[in-house]
């Protein structure tokens, strides 16, 4: 019954966290910090999320700050900081904007990406719903970029036309493949930074109850 369920979670919860710190330590069997992040990305992190899907709400943020903190004892500070920006994020859907703005702290300090931080920031300050937030988490984005030849060229976008001419209906943009795999990873992470900041300068300009132009 889910009575019996109730009562058994916490323990199934505490056996899952001593399986993830036996886990954890075969990252410390690796020798450099390159061989515990291929490790970790190969092996523990697919099983590690799976696991992350499976667990109650109310279990979800310990397991994260177990997962820090073994990431961090195994040097793998970037790893780290993404359990303490989804950590912040799930707080943040919850209303705990505290926990929230102790979640990005930790994660800036573990080198968490400045652009993303800054997104996270200004999603936060929209929890209260109100224009005087909004304005100030648009002001956190500034400068956003709305000039689409600029985009093409900080981004790497080549124009494409419906029909292989400038005179099709249709308009669209794809990605450049110019440049080694590193390049072409490099400019995708910038496009979805791009796209997260103007989805949320949207709606902080949308809770502002401005209009662009304006």
């Amino acid at each position: 019954s889910m009575e019996s369920y109730s009562r058994a979670y916490p323990f199934i919860a505490r056996l899952g966290a001593l399986r993830e710190l036996e886990h954890a330590k075969t990252l410390l069997d690796e020798g450099s910090v390159e061989s515990r992040r291929v490790h970790y990305r190969d092996h523990l992190a697919p099983r590690w999320e799976a696991r992350l899907l499976g667990a109650a709400t109310s279990s979800t943020v310990q397991m994260l700050a177990l997962r820090r903190a073994c990431l961090e004892v195994a040097g793998l500070g970037h790893e780290a900081a993404n359990c303490s920006e989804l950590s912040a994020r799930l707080a943040r859907k919850a209303g705990s904007v505290t926990l929230a703005q102790s979640d990005l702290r930790d994660a800036a300090r573990l080198g968490a990406s400045s652009d993303a931080l800054l997104i996270a920031e200004a999603k936060l300050a929209l929890v209260d719903n109100s224009p005087a937030s909004a304005l100030r988490a648009y002001t956190m984005l500034e400068p956003v970029e709305l000039d689409v030849r600029a985009m093409r060229s900080k981004f790497g976008l080549l124009e494409y036309h419906e029909g292989g001419s400038a005179e099709g209906t249709s308009r669209a943009y794809v990605a450049s493949r110019e440049g080694g795999p590193p390049q072409r990873r490099h400019r995708a992470a910038l496009r979805r930074t791009l796209a997260k900041r103007l989805v949320v300068a949207t709606d902080c300009l949308v809770e502002a109850q401005m209009r662009h132009g304006a």
